[in-house]
């Protein structure tokens, strides 16, 4: 009976979620780190939470599952960098090929996508800290831009298996939005400084270009909400000349690409912006501009500054320039 199908479904996948838990705890027991059967384990039981998704329509459990995944790879006891990356890599792929292989299955179902764009989050952390303790901080870039591909697959995915008029519009932006936040992130990862900043900046113009392609609402709001905080964190936050050393090299420092691209951002998402929402254009153009006018001021006082660190205040009559000031 559905009822009792019911009962045996939500047994199964709770007895597969608590197996993940115990193995957890297994994994962290022994003195030397058990990579392979631990990595084994973890991959075994999401690949069967996965076939009873598919099976049952009920993708719900793929979402929840990848916190889990990521939990679990989070709390795993793993020796050295490549292993790390291996183990992350290995259960993200497993989400990243479930939409792919379920195809026309999904339906209008959003679980399946989202579920990789969600999963996308943790590796890329953790991929990172690999390939950083590996000496790779050099070539970090490449990782934003092979996640990109991966979103982009799932994005034609989309294209191929849907009518243009039959799109679930939500669906196909979350995805997309997901590729251009990597693309965008590329650039900005190798610079270094300041680089989710400049991510968040050229992601904010990303999505209003995005949205002349796939006309979703929600891509204007989340662009908003990313610009608004980058013009917080660079124009209202005296904290960012504390981040890092000032520079003392006039002109062609971390201020002039981080501010500068910033505002190019600004003028862009202005220049992409829909014209029945001018309030969005004309805020985006004086965000761009109030950037810019920041950085000449910088400039000026990191060039006249003496201190290991500048400290500048927007609001204040006179620049101070860069009294010594403690490391924190």
């Amino acid at each position: 009976s559905p009822a009792r199908e019911g009962q045996f479904l939500a047994a199964a996948i709770l007895g597969l979620f608590t197996a993940h838990i115990v193995a957890m705890i297994a994994g962290s027991a022994p003195l030397n780190p058990l990579f392979v059967p631990l990595l084994a384990t973890h991959a075994i039981i999401a690949a069967t939470v996965l076939a009873l998704a598919w099976f049952t329509d009920h993708h719900d459990f793929v979402v929840i599952e990848v916190a889990l995944a990521a939990l679990a790879t989070g709390v795993a006891r793993l020796q050295t960098p490549s292993h790390e990356f291996t183990f992350a890599a290995i259960l993200y792929a497993m989400f990243i090929a479930y939409p792919l292989l379920l195809g026309a299955r999904a339906k209008r179902r959003s679980e399946p996508y989202l579920a990789a764009v969600l999963a996308s989050v943790p590796f890329f952390f953790f991929a990172r800290d690999a390939m950083v303790d590996a000496g790779l901080g050099w070539a970090i870039g490449i990782l934003p831009v092979g996640q990109a591909i991966l979103m982009m697959t799932l994005v034609l995915r989309l294209l191929r298996m849907e009518q243009p008029a039959q799109r679930q519009l939500t669906r196909l932006a979350t995805v997309a939005a997901a590729a251009l936040a990597f693309i965008t992130l590329a650039i900005p990862l190798q610079l270094d400084k300041q680089w989710i900043t400049l991510a968040w900046a050229l992601e904010g113009a990303a999505l209003v270009w995005l949205f002349t392609h796939v006309p979703h609402r929600g891509l204007l709001v989340w662009a908003t909400g990313l610009l608004s905080i980058v013009f917080v964190r660079l124009v209202l936050n005296p904290e960012v000349f504390s981040y890092h050393s000032a520079s003392h090299l006039p002109v062609l420092n971390w201020y002039l690409y981080t501010y500068l691209v910033s505002a190019i951002a600004f003028f862009l998402a202005a220049y992409f912006w829909p014209r029945d929402v001018r309030a969005g254009m004309a805020a985006a153009n004086v965000g761009g501009t109030i950037i810019l006018f920041v950085l000449l001021n910088i400039e000026i006082a990191d060039f006249y500054s003496k201190g290991p660190n500048l400290t500048f205040n927007f609001f204040s009559s006179s620049l101070e320039r860069g009294e010594p000031v403690h490391h924190k």
